[in-house]
């Protein structure tokens, strides 16, 4: 009788697979995306911006036959790991990922070169596969995620403006190193490092950024590499970075020019002596 039960078994082993859709959800993708042989060229939604913040909104990105998304929002979605949902899609704009409690990597994402760039608040995300291919940026927001370097974006070169300031903007984090920015062109950006506790140094940016700021940085003591940028246009504030002494800051910005109206707000910092 145990042999017959089996036999049953294997023959109704069909039945019994799970299928693409279910190992994707336990593989934390939600769901199995169509092949880039089978999708057309059109949109997946009529809406320019698609925000999704269910399991479903994704299963539905899946389904559809359409190859393109305009711009994206992703956010507050359990038990995803990944973002597989939107592989081999095209995201043409602007893609903004945020609070994903449980997501790991940002792979799925195939973003037009140019398109603007949130990851913000997501405590796990540790990779940025799917992003490290952009030269151009319209805005690069990277704040309070796992991630434990910059390498991912290394080969970005400059920040583009479309229709609104650019912004690259570094935030939040423990990362020590952030020279992976190193000759970033932010002619017309907006330019923001705060609350990154382990930084010491800062990239060596290039262009004419309108504004420049360099906030509550706690363990950085150098910013001798803003000189490499040709104007701050508008506004530059450095403050509250409690080891930048502001003795160097001083002995710094004699080499950094300034916009005509530009205002300059320098406090908070260090009161250490250089020598």
């Amino acid at each position: 009788m145990v042999v017959a039960a089996f036999a049953a078994s294997a023959c109704n082993n069909d039945t019994l697979l799970p299928s693409g859709n279910e190992i994707a959800e336990k593989n934390g993708a939600v769901c199995e995306p169509k092949p880039a042989s089978e999708l057309e060229d059109c949109n997946v939604w009529d809406e320019t911006l698609i925000q999704i913040d269910t399991k479903e909104e994704l299963r539905e990105v899946c389904e559809s036959d359409c190859r393109n998304i305009p711009s994206l929002s992703v956010f507050k979605i359990p038990g995803v790991t990944k973002l597989d949902a939107f592989a081999n899609r095209h995201i043409l704009e602007e893609v903004s990922v945020y609070r994903m409690p449980d997501l790991k990597t940002t792979r799925g994402l195939n973003l037009h070169n140019g398109a603007r760039v949130s990851l913000t608040d997501n405590p796990r995300l540790s990779d940025l596969q799917g992003v490290q291919n952009l030269t151009r940026s319209g805005n690069m927001r990277i704040s309070n995620n796992n991630l434990s370097d910059l390498q991912a974006i290394a080969g970005l070169e400059e920040m583009v403006y479309k229709h609104r300031t650019a912004f690259l903007a570094i935030n939040q984090t423990e990362m020590a190193d952030f020279a992976a920015l190193n000759g970033v062109n932010v002619n017309g950006a907006a330019v923001h490092f705060g609350s990154n506790s382990e930084v010491t140094e800062l990239p060596e940016l290039v262009g004419v950024p309108v504004d420049l700021f360099i906030t509550s940085n706690d363990n950085l003591t150098d910013i001798s590499k803003l000189a490499s940028l040709d104007v701050v246009l508008n506004v530059l504030v450095i403050r509250d970075n409690k080891n930048l002494k502001r003795c160097h800051i001083e002995s710094v910005l004699e080499d950094v020019r300034l916009g005509a109206d530009a205002t300059v707000t320098i406090d908070g910092n260090s009161n250490k002596p250089c020598n």
